[in-house]
């Protein structure tokens, strides 16, 4: 009976750690994506900002 609890013991200790793991992953994840979505909204204000004239850019001049 001692070896099951201790067994037992093991398995949740394990499962836990899994999870820690797990949770650091995806909050790391989420970092990432939150980052990408920045520089996504920074690009299209730069887009945006940028002054091409009203009948397109003169590749002659």
């Amino acid at each position: 009976m001692v070896d099951s609890v201790s067994g037992l013991a093991n398995l949740a200790t394990r499962m836990s750690v899994q999870q820690t793991a797990l949770d650091a992953n995806v909050a790391v994840l989420n970092k990432i994506q939150d980052q990408q979505e920045a520089e996504g909204e920074a690009v299209v204000k730069l887009i945006e900002s940028t002054s091409a004239a009203k009948d397109g850019i003169d590749v002659y001049a």
